[in-house]
């Protein structure tokens, strides 16, 4: 049995959010790989198919001709318009009041006017007292464990509690969603990884969570 390879929805105007080094090193180009799955197992077309006759299906092709038109421009209109702070009054809450910066693809950090950034913590740096110094070269999983994660996904900072004693210290939860050994080890090899790698990259996943101490404007990392 051949292999059918679905083409993607086509989607207008320009899409890309950097350099190919970022998808490359982000995600593996993994959108522009051949379909993973060589099974014979049915798609998702085939399911639709059975359940979604042909009739069915032309009495609801304004509805789907609608939608497919919004997805050939939303990429557009996304990319041109204003972003807004969502927020409705309703609640009393201050916005920030921050003009959103405009679409760029410019591998780097942007930040609206009025607005600075800085670092609070890099893969590999203590998170607990007593936990080694980060080593790229000799990096270990036990060491690892003691250790900021690697790649920093969904992040969430816990602010001082509002009924207690408020000071300058909250948590900030960072989830380590994936690993990338092709820039964590020298000598990697693709697809025959060693143990200590495997390993090191299993301590790196997962999350990290810091109490961090704001100062004359600035956040950083307190050791537990």
């Amino acid at each position: 049995m051949s292999q059918v390879r679905y083409a993607n929805l086509p989607v207008v105007g320009p899409t890309g959010t950097g350099s190919h080094s970022k998808c490359q090193w982000a995600c593996g180009d993994d959108c522009a790989k051949e379909v993973p799955n060589h099974s014979a197992n049915e798609t998702f077309a085939d399911v639709v198919g059975r359940t979604v006759s042909r009739r069915s299906l032309l009495k609801g092709g304004l509805g789907a001709a609608m939608v497919v038109s919004g997805v050939l421009s939303s990429t557009e209109r996304a990319l041109a318009a204003p972003g807004t702070n969502g927020a409705d009054g309703r609640h009393g809450g201050e916005t920030l009041g921050f003009t959103p910066i405009a679409p760029s693809t410019a591998d780097d950090v942007e930040v609206p006017e009025g607005y600075d950034w800085d670092v609070i913590a890099s893969w590999g740096d203590p998170v607990v007292a007593g936990a080694p110094a980060f080593d790229f070269h000799n990096q270990t999983a036990r060491k690892q464990a003691l250790q900021f994660g690697y790649n920093c996904d969904w992040t969430a900072l816990y602010p001082p509690r509002r009924n207690g004693p408020r000071t300058e210290v909250g948590l900030l939860w960072v989830n380590h969603e994936y690993t990338d050994p092709g820039l964590m080890f020298p000598d990697y090899v693709e697809g025959a990884p060693t143990k200590q790698q495997v390993d090191i990259e299993l301590a790196a996943h997962g999350g990290s969570v810091l109490k961090v101490n704001r100062e004359r404007g600035k956040s950083s990392a307190l050791l537990a």
